[in-house]
């Protein structure tokens, strides 16, 4: 009992941030201890409530040294303190002990607790359970950024059960499309999962779900997005984009413009300095490994073919030199390392140059 309260002690844990710093290991060596003797540390039952805010220990402790602990562990349930009333309820919900009604009717009660964390973790100490009292908790909770993911994969545990949520999922998903709300959507209704994923295909041009796309500021300012990959399941499975858009950053205004000749993703694009972007590599709708490349004309928002690449070099990026060639440096073709090959904006060709 005297380690719980030393002074010196009880000063260090109040205001060390380490949370392993050894003010906390003595106590929780204390409360080990009151949980060996059990019933026989009934007489310290106060001085442990004491340290309720202090310790997840502490509630683990009460429960076991008896009736009396238990009791104790109850009562302060309506401690002002949020951190007690968190580690009673964690407590209570993982180790049990004491009656099992009096434990269900705590987390129940505990599902209405002014604090949003807690109504979180008690929902994730009851899932599976009580859907009639889980999911109207959650629910509300998808609306906090801070608590969003963990309440939607708690929803997808009661699947079908939870299809009163899934509108809320939706119109939050719409609003703003975060790709980890999709798995538990298609666990709580698949039909608004599917409708989701189509709402992603024909969204903005950029989003959570698309990847592989080139970003390209040209002379006038605007930047120009070609290509990429959605990733979506249900509907659609790895859409693959040949279009292209303008973004004017000073307004954050999308404007279509031209599609280039193959869906493309995985490139390299360079602005020349002809003002053109040349995009080329990649994977496309024909090849997975491309040597084909293309030129952005900004002035009539069109796209041409252009000579191809003699090899292909996954995962490099072409580079622009001084006298406005464009540089590719040798990479993997599928069987061997390739020498580098040079392009010239003039000829519109590709040059091999050779390892020395």
């Amino acid at each position: 009992m005297s380690k719980l309260h030393n002074k010196d002690l009880t000063a260090w844990y109040k205001y060390e941030e380490n949370p392993f710093s050894a003010a906390e290991n003595v106590r929780k060596l204390a409360l080990e201890g009151f949980s060996i003797l059990g019933t026989n540390a009934e007489c310290a039952v106060p001085q442990i409530a004491k340290v309720l805010a202090y310790s997840d220990e502490a509630a683990r402790a009460l429960l076991v040294v008896g009736p009396k602990g238990f009791s104790a562990l109850t009562n302060a349930m309506n401690d002002s303190n949020m951190s007690v009333r968190d580690a009673l309820i964690r407590a209570l919900g993982k180790e049990g002990g004491g009656d099992t009604n009096t434990i269900r009717q705590i987390l129940v009660n505990a599902l209405n607790d002014p604090d949003k964390l807690i109504r979180l973790h008690t929902a994730e100490l009851l899932q599976g359970k009580e859907p009639d009292l889980v999911i109207p908790t959650l629910v509300p909770l998808l609306s906090d950024n801070a608590y969003r993911w963990r309440a939607a994969n708690l929803l997808a545990v009661y699947g079908s059960a939870a299809k009163s949520a899934a509108p809320n999922i939706f119109s939050i998903f719409t609003n703003q499309p975060d790709m980890m709300l999709l798995p538990a959507l298609r666990k709580i209704d698949p039909d608004i999962a599917a409708q989701a994923e189509t709402f992603l295909v024909n969204s903005g041009p950029l989003n959570g779900a698309r990847f592989g796309y080139t970003r390209t500021r040209l002379p006038n300012g605007k930047e120009l997005i070609a290509g990429g990959w959605l990733k979506v399941e249900s509907t659609v499975k790895n859409h693959f984009l040949s279009s292209a858009e303008l973004l004017d950053p000073k307004t954050g205004k999308w404007t279509e413009t031209g599609e280039m000749h193959d869906a493309r993703w995985d490139h390299t694009a360079i602005l020349l300095n002809n003002g053109q972007v040349l995009v080329v590599g990649g994977s496309t709708s024909k090849e997975s490994d491309s040597t084909s490349a293309e030129l952005y004309d900004p002035t009539t928002g069109k796209w041409k073919q252009t000579g191809s690449m003699n090899h292909t070099h996954c995962g490099r990026e072409a580079v622009l030199q001084s006298n406005g060639t464009v540089w590719m440096p040798g990479g993997w073709d599928g069987r061997k390392m390739t020498d580098d090959e040079v392009y010239d904006p003039a000829t519109e060709k590709w040059t091999v140059v050779p390892k020395k």
